[in-house]
Formats: C-alpha cells, structure tokens, sequence
C-alpha cells in the first residue's frame, strides 16, 4: 500500500469513528431526555467573579411538585432588560436574595418581585421592582452583588429578602466576609482569568444545553467519584460542628450560629453602608421556614428534636440584629401562619420554597409596608 493509499486508510477510519462518537452521543442524549431527564444548568459565571444566570435564556422549568416558565436578560437575572439610566422620577427597588427570590418554582410573573411592581404601579406609582436574586446567595453575596451593579441600577430602596433557613449558613461558608482582629471585614471576589472564565462558561453552556452533560455531573457527585479523584468533594451544609438546622430555634445559641449572626450583622452593616452611598435605603425582609409556618412541621420538628425549641426564634434574633443595625424589618411570619391555618397552603409540598400562593402573600405583606412607611410612601403617588 502506498502513503497516499495508507493516508486515505487512515483518515476513512478516523472520520468513521468521528460519525460513531457522535452518533452515539446523539443517541445517548435522546436516551436521557426521555428515560431521565436532567434540569438545565442556569449557572453562569460574570465577569466579576459572581455566579449569576446564562444571560439571555428562557426555558420550561419542571420538578416533582411545579413546572414553571423562566427568563433571564441579558445581565444574567431573572426579569426583563433594565432600563439604564434609571427614567427621571422612577422610584427603584432592588430585590436582593437567593432561591426565594429567583422564584424558579413559579412563572415569571408570579415572583413576589414582579408582584410587589405590579401593585405599586397600580397606585399610579412610577416604580420598578428589578430582581437580583440568585439561588445560593448569602449576605456577603449580595453585598458584592449591590456593590457592582447598584451604581449602574440607582436604585430608591434596597431589599434584602432573608431566608431564615440558611443564609447565616451560607454567610459562614463564604470568604466573601470574615472575622478579623474582631471586626468583620468584607470583600469583592476575585475576577477570574480569561482561561478560568472560558472554561466556566463553556460548562456552562453544555450545562444549559446537554442533559447528558447533566446526568454525567450529578453522578460524579457519589462518594465514590471523589474517592478516587475525578471529582472534588462537595462542602456539605452543615457538620457535626456547625448543624445549623433546629439549633436556629434555641434562645440561648450555641457560640458557631452566635459567630455566624455577628459576621450576618456586619454583612448587614457593609450593605446599609453600600446602599446609603447610592442614595437608598436598606430593608429586611425575613422569610420563614415552612416548617416554622405550617403546624403539623412544626410539632413533628420538635418531638424529633427533642430539646426546648421556640418557633419565632429566628425573627426574634434578626429582629433585635436590624434594630442594631438601625434598619426596616419586614417579618413574613405571622401572616403566613395565619394563613396556613386558614388551610392555604404557602409552599410546594415537596419543595421547601413558596408556590404561587406564597409568592402573592409575601407581596401583599411587602407592599402592605411600603404603602404605610419609608422613602416610597413619603412620594407622591
């Protein structure tokens, strides 16, 4: 056989198995689709380092108890394009928070963040509501987030949605804030190299786009993937030295949540700090744990426990925090109680956040505060 014969041999075979590797990876991917099928990945990392949303998506979102219709914009958020600068005479509200906020569990227009804009609005109030929430966002996390995109927003009123259940949790496991020389001093994230930014958004893209891509991540995640170093092992949220969980009940708290509430504190400082540069006020916004809000929970979450639990714990302590800190608190608590046990039902039975209905009641609650008191209430309408 002569080179050129030997040449052509052996390009036949590569593009062969080239058409084979594809071919296969086409038929797995369909075989996933419909015997497993895996949630898109939504994660996309910005140039500043912060993990936000793939820009510019929209996708049907669907889980054992919902499926939902979600958009992002061209920022990587969950609402329309933003309109920048601010219109003269707008008032603008930030919504900052993590999963609760993001609301992937209900359609767009059904977040609280669209809901509160589109009652405000219906008092004749030029108001925009701008949704920044991204799942697994702590404290520190949205302190980065409002010092890099509040001086592009100009926001009126910055709301930090607090979800009780792990936000001084995930304060703790970020490096964003610490504790140093007993003050707590806080950080921007680093910006990552163009190499570590290529790599990032090309899983990315084969995250949102491959549920093969997707099924092959969430099996790397077993013990035995990690043991034998294809994959990195997974922080777990908490340890035998950090529970968190039922410990967020006890009125006298173990000396690791009273450390994590006082690096909460100082994040919560930094952010009124940040926010009052941008000319805006700072609110709390607590949400509640269903546990907390539904009985039966409740009373199955004590007799597991065991130990002398009180419900409102978590509101009483960051009550008493945002008094400190000298800012608004808006508490979900005791409407949501109230109306569990009028029989409707707050959050999705298997998923722990709100459904439609907790979405539209946290929104009344919010805008109930705003009418009443604060920058927008002293506007007129």
């Amino acid at each position: 056989m002569t080179a050129s014969a030997r040449l052509r041999s052996t390009a036949a075979a590569l593009l062969t198995l080239a058409v084979a590797a594809i071919v296969s990876l086409l038929l797995a991917e369909c075989a996933v689709r419909w015997v497993r099928p895996q949630p898109a990945g939504l994660g996309w990392l910005s140039d500043e380092g912060i993990l936000l949303h793939v820009p510019n998506r929209s996708l049907r979102f669907k889980d054992y108890d919902f499926e939902s219709n979600a958009s992002f914009n061209s920022h990587g958020f969950r609402d329309g394009e933003f309109e920048v600068p601010k219109p003269p005479g707008r008032f603008r509200i930030l919504a900052l928070g993590d999963s609760f906020t993001e609301g992937m569990q209900v359609h767009d227009e059904e977040t609280f963040s669209e809901r509160i804009e589109a009652a405000l609005r219906g008092d004749g109030r030029d108001v925009d509501v701008l949704n920044l929430g991204v799942s697994g966002m702590g404290t520190s996390d949205e302190l980065a987030l409002l010092r890099i995109w509040g001086p592009r927003l100009e926001p009126d009123l910055v709301m930090v949605f607090f979800c009780l259940a792990n936000d001084v949790r995930n304060n703790v496991q970020s490096d964003l804030c610490r504790m140093e020389g007993g003050r707590v001093v806080c950080r921007q994230p680093e910006r990552p190299s163009p190499r570590r930014l290529a790599i990032a958004r090309l899983r990315a893209r084969l995250a949102t786009h491959s549920q093969l891509y997707q099924l092959m991540r969430a099996a790397t995640v077993a013990p035995f993937f990690q043991q034998i170093g294809l994959r990195a092992s997974v922080p777990p949220e908490s340890t035998p030295a950090m529970p968190f969980g039922t410990d967020l009940f006890l009125e006298q708290e173990p000396p690791y949540l009273a450390d994590g509430m006082r690096l909460t504190e100082g994040a919560l400082r930094e952010l009124k700090d940040a926010s009052a540069e941008l000319g805006a006020e700072l609110w709390l916004v607590l949400i509640p744990t269903r546990g907390q809000v539904e009985d039966p929970g409740w009373e199955a979450l004590v007799r597991e426990d065991g130990r002398a639990l009180r419900r409102d714990q978590p509101q009483r302590a960051m009550a008493a925090m945002a008094e400190r800190v000298g800012i608004p608190l808006v508490d979900l608590y005791d409407d949501f109680v109230a109306t569990d046990r009028e029989g409707r039902r707050l959050y999705w039975r298997l998923d722990s956040h709100f459904n439609a209905l907790g979405h539209a009641r946290a929104a009344e609650v919010v805008v109930r505060r705003l009418r009443e008191s604060g920058p927008l209430a002293r506007r007129d309408p």
